[in-house]
């Protein structure tokens, strides 16, 4: 979602945070500004990535995102992944099955690996036999809705 090109923090939002004229909005088009102004100077084509804010924007309200049923584990043993987070979906990537046929990729769908599995001390090339959700993973986001949350609270209208 950062790589769509959808502007992520816009000059338009700072004005609106500077026009509020209180301490948290103040604080915040400051900080908007900086970062907004770091990116640029950097030549990254979109703004700053603003993973903490909209963690908070979902926990208040889950429905700016859109979820989808994951696998997620964490790569124990990659010589160029150790501690990489993971993830393995049915519907993402080569494995993208048409909406109506998405649970049956879910039926004999391998997790590979080389973690540690839960019974045994060895690696494993296989940890499951099928796809087992574990989490749901956000992969998209109403860019509107999360700023009309945002810029309202911090400055103060909703």
């Amino acid at each position: 979602m950062f790589q769509s090109g959808i502007p992520i923090t816009t000059d338009d939002h700072v004005h609106v945070l500077q026009a509020a004229d209180n301490p948290v909005s103040q604080a915040a088009a400051k900080i908007a500004r900086n970062a907004i102004d770091h990116t640029r100077a950097q030549g990254f084509l979109v703004g700053p990535n603003m993973h903490d804010s909209l963690a908070v924007a979902a926990f208040l309200d889950p429905s700016i995102l859109k979820w989808k049923e994951y696998y997620v584990d964490v790569e124990t043993a990659g010589e160029l992944t150790a501690g990489e987070t993971v993830g393995y979906s049915p519907a993402a990537g080569d494995d993208r099955r048409r909406p109506d046929l998405e649970k049956q990729g879910t039926m004999n769908m391998p997790i590979r690996g080389s973690a540690r599995t839960l019974g045994s001390t060895r690696a494993s090339p296989v940890l499951r036999d099928k796809f087992v959700p574990n989490t749901n993973v956000a992969v998209d986001v109403d860019s509107a809705r999360f700023f009309e949350l945002l810029i309202g609270r911090l400055s103060g209208k909703q």
